[in-house]
Order: structure tokens, then sequence, then C-alpha cells
């Protein structure tokens, strides 16, 4: 009986325990998930269950009603903030759209805040957009797969923007696969942006300033922002002032850090930038004032113009720059290409050189006898003697880095076969009973002997030096037709009188 007691006021306990945690762990204003439903509550007291998130979310706000979203889901409906000061704690949820509309939109109200969100699949709409709205805030936000822009903050839901917010704070921001920008501001005074903005693969921009003033930005890391297009990893447009940006990263962007010409833009700043592979210009800073790049890297090209403006930069950034491995390659008398750096030839082959990799990058060329080209491949027709030596190829990368490859041709001198005249008779060749031949160079030659009616009497293949031939073992005395060859190609056809002497 006792035990049965105990194990009463134990299960009792445990009961009022749980009770008491699941007090003591609600939030003032919180939604949550009950079973298939959403529960909303409102000054600690539940309000109501809806199958609709979004709903949920929207019953749930007030005047500056701090909300703790405690569940990952799907929307069906735009989130529309109602009041002033909403802050919306997500404790890093998920909120995947299934419509066509943008995600979380506030026209209007100030002190609105996110955190801790990720925002998925916006068809049709921007991910998330605050209009008129000041001193707003948002960290640790995602936005994904979005149709639009990313995240926009604008004075105005609409042209002009004629109108002034105040006071933007952003820390850590994640922006990836936007039609559009991944982040936009226009017309807003006063922006502090910590940690990293994080733009992936935007349509426009990585992140635009329009018309935005007195601001700091830690660090953008931009990558294939507007490949192929005019937008930039960061730009600023449209009469931006005072705003000065610590670091960019932007590398597969149309331009890694842009200032346009519009507005004008004055006392811009950039301190530090690594740029690369852009498809346009890396650094552009189009007749700004008093702005600049003030440290760093493009291995795109630069442009700057404006009164008082520069960038200071290096062409390579070379922490990440590694020259490129180059693979030599030759062929000659368009035989195969073969990956080979020493070349033998004969005097007038032709030889063609034609070094990978096969793209990107630049070729120049220096070699023998003041030879020198800007392409990748090259041809020596009819190579002579005085262009043996080393031709060397230097092969600059998309980042500046330069590699270096040496190929080495030596060209063999013409084959020489002659005849060996004795005692002045002209065409006569003979030395007692032999005919004699001297050969150079000859490793590949070989001498043929033809009687008037075309018959080979004889043939031999030559090695340099000087060859005998016993007459009596060729042909008897008379006149012939004497026929060298190198390869294929005929270098002697004469024709000789052979005399014997008893």
């Amino acid at each position: 009986m006792k035990i049965f007691n105990k194990l009463v006021i134990c299960v009792l306990l445990l009961s009022f325990g749980a009770m008491f945690m699941n007090d003591v762990m609600a939030y003032t204003h919180e939604v949550r998930e009950s079973g298939s439903s959403y529960v909303w509550r409102v000054d600690n007291v539940d309000q109501g269950t809806t199958s609709n998130l979004a709903v949920a979310i929207m019953n749930t706000m007030g005047v500056n009603r701090e909300i703790d979203i405690l569940v990952s889901g799907t929307i069906t409906q735009t989130i529309n903030v109602s009041a002033s000061g909403v802050k919306l704690r997500f404790h890093g949820n998920t909120l995947n759209c299934n419509f066509t509309g943008s995600g979380i939109i506030n026209n209007g109200h100030n002190g609105f805040e996110i955190s801790d969100l990720t925002l998925r699949n916006v068809v049709g709409g921007y991910g998330i957009r605050s209009s008129a709205a000041s001193d707003l805030r948002f960290v640790n936000v995602k936005t994904i797969d979005i149709d639009w822009i990313g995240i926009r903050i604008d004075s105005r839901t609409s042209n002009p923007w004629n109108h002034t917010i105040y006071d933007l704070y952003m820390k850590d921001i994640h922006v990836e696969n936007c039609g559009s920008h991944g982040l936009e501001t226009y017309s807003i005074d006063g922006m502090i942006i910590e940690g990293t903005i994080t733009a992936r693969n935007t349509g426009g921009c990585g992140v635009l300033f329009n018309q935005t003033h007195n601001g700091t930005v830690a660090t953008v890391d931009a990558y294939n922002c507007s490949w192929g297009q005019g937008y930039a990893g960061l730009r600023y447009a449209n009469a931006c002032n005072n705003i000065i940006t610590n670091k960019l990263k932007a590398d597969r962007c149309g331009r890694g850090f842009f200032i346009v010409q519009s507005g004008p833009t004055v006392n811009c700043h950039l301190n530090n930038a690594e740029i690369y592979e852009c498809s346009d210009i890396g650094i552009w800073i189009e007749n700004g004032t008093n702005c600049s790049v003030k440290a760093g890297c493009s291995e795109s090209s630069v442009s700057v113009s404006g009164s008082g403006s520069y960038a200071d930069v290096s062409r390579r950034c070379d922490s990440e720059c590694i020259p490129t491995s180059i693979t030599p390659n030759a062929r000659v008398n368009d035989g195969s290409w073969q990956e080979i750096s020493d070349v033998t030839v004969n005097q007038g082959d032709e030889v063609e050189f034609g070094p990978h990799p096969v793209s990107g990058g630049s070729w120049s060329w220096s070699g023998p006898d003041g030879f020198s080209a800007n392409t990748r491949t090259v041809t020596i027709t009819s190579i002579q003697t005085n262009q043996s030596g080393e031709y060397v190829a230097t092969y600059t990368n998309s980042c500046g880095a330069q590699s270096t490859s040496t190929m080495t041709v030596t060209v063999k001198p013409p084959v020489s076969v002659s005849p060996v005249l004795l005692a002045n008779e002209e065409n006569a060749i003979h030395e007692g009973n032999t005919l004699r031949l001297a050969a150079s160079n000859g490793s590949n030659c070989s001498v043929s002997l033809y009687d008037l009616r075309g018959k080979m009497i004889h043939k031999e293949n030559l090695g340099s030096g000087i060859h005998s031939f016993t007459l009596n073992s060729l042909a008897p005395k008379g006149t012939f037709i004497l026929r060298v060859k190198n390869g294929n190609r005929t270098i002697i056809n004469k024709r000789i009188n052979i005399t014997t002497i008893p």
C-alpha cells in the first residue's frame, strides 16, 4: 500500500511539473504547432487554432509585440505586417511559400524586425519588402529561390522616391537564387550592416544601394551576380552619399564594384576589394565625387572618373591566383599532335606548336632569329637552320599569374650527295674500278642507278660519309641516271658517265 501511495505521489508531481514547465517555456506572444493546426497565443493566453500558418502569425500581431514563431511550415498567402513595433522571432525555422505573391510585406509600420528566418520559394513577388517605415532590424535572415528581389527596403511603395526613411540595421543576411537583386535599399538615411551579406546567383546586383545616405557595411560576399550583364556584386546608385563598405569579395559577377554616375554619388568608399573574373569591368567608378577603393585587387579591368575619386588596387589577388600548368604540344608537316617539348626536323619542314590550356588567358612567344607571337598556336613554315633553338611560350591566366614552357627545335641541314670528281673529267666518277659518292646527314637517303631506258641497275641506302661501289658489279661503262632521294624527296637526278680503267 505504501508503495502504491508513493507511485501516485510521483505521478502527481510529474504532472504538476510538466504543467509548470509548459507554462515556463511558453512565450508571451507565440505561434506553435498542435497536431495539424497552429496555435496563436497573445498575452500568455492561447487565442485559437488555424490550419493556415500565415494567418496564425498575423493574428498574433499587435503594437510593439515580440512574437515567437516556434514552427516551420508552408504558407499559402502573404504575411502582411499590421502594426508598428512588430518583431518576428523565427528561432531558425523555415517558411516555404506555396502561392503566387510576396512572402512578407510591411507597409508603413515603424519598428519592424525579423530574426532567424529562412524564407523559400517565392513565386511572382519579393521575398521580404518593407516600405515607408523606419527603425528596421533584420538579423540572420535568408531568402532563397525568390522570383523578384530577395529583400527590398524602400521609402515608398512606388516611384517617386521623394520620401526618406531612417535607421536600418542588418546583420548576417543571405540571399540566393533571386531573379533580380539580392538586397536593395532606396532612400534610407542611417544604415548599419554588420556581419556578412552573402549573395549568390542573382539576376541583378548582389547588393544595390539607391539614394542611401550615411551608412556602414561590414562585408559583402557576392558570387555569380548578373554574370554577362551590367549589374554588380555591390553597386551605389542614384545619389548615394557617405557610405563606407569595409570589404567586398565579388567573383564571377557582371561587374565587381560599380558606382553609377546618376545622382551623383558623393563620399562613398570601399576599404578593401577582392574582384575575380567579372564578365565586364571589375571596378567602375563613373563620375563619382570623392569616391574610392582604398586597397585590394581586381583581376578584371578598372575604370575611375570623377573629382577626387580613385582605386588603389593591384591587378592580381595573389592569395588565390596560382600559375597555370602548360602542357607542350607540337607536330611536324601536318602530322599528329604529340605531347613533346623537343623537336628535330629537316630544313624546309613545317613545325607547329599548340600548347595547352586551349582556352582562357593570353599567350606570348619569343624565340630564335627575332621570333615573336601572341597566339596560342604558332606555325613556322619552311624552317631553316638559323631558326634552331629555344621557343619560349608565356601564358597569363585570367587572374594574372604567368607560367612558361620552352620548346627546343633542332633543324638538320639539308642532305647533300655529290659525285666525287677525279682526273678533272666532267661527270666522270672513277677511281680504278670504283664509283664513289660523298653524303652528309644522309641517314634517310638512298642512291639508285638507272640505265637510259629507266631500268634500275642498283639501289642502296646511304648513311653519312664516303660510299664506294665496285663498277664491275653495277654496270658496264656508259651513261646512266644517278638518282638520290631523301625519304620521298628527290635530291639529285642527273646523268653521269662511267668509265673504267683496265
